[in-house]
């Protein structure tokens, strides 16, 4: 069952992070798509316009002979909406970390 209230956790155009690159890198982009496929499992799919291509893999925007969205070669992707997070809510997540590591540093040096 879906913890959704009033809306899905990303919205189409909202850009997002990827955290479940095989890479260990994050990967940063814009939300083309959200729907299910069920070739994909259960759960909520992100299609996501990648900021930069992937060295392999990637899509266009086409998943098997379905069109879902539009971009470049090897800048789109399928994720799992579960893996994805906000990019803003990244940013305020590491602003406030690092400010806790700030907040370390001064308190070490009285």
């Amino acid at each position: 069952m879906d913890a959704w209230l009033f809306r899905p956790p990303v919205l189409v155009g909202e850009r997002i992070v990827w955290l479940g690159s095989g890479s260990g890198l994050p990967q940063c982009g814009i939300v083309r798509w959200i729907g299910r496929l069920p070739e994909m499992g259960p759960d909520w799919t992100v299609g996501m316009e990648l900021d930069n291509p992937l060295p392999y893999g990637g899509i266009d925007g086409t998943w098997g002979n379905r069109h879902l969205f539009t971009c470049e070669p090897k800048h789109g992707l399928l994720v799992p909406m579960s893996k994805t997070i906000k990019e803003s809510e990244l940013l305020k997540l590491s602003k406030e970390n690092l400010g806790g590591v700030e907040e370390c540093k001064k308190m070490s040096s009285i």
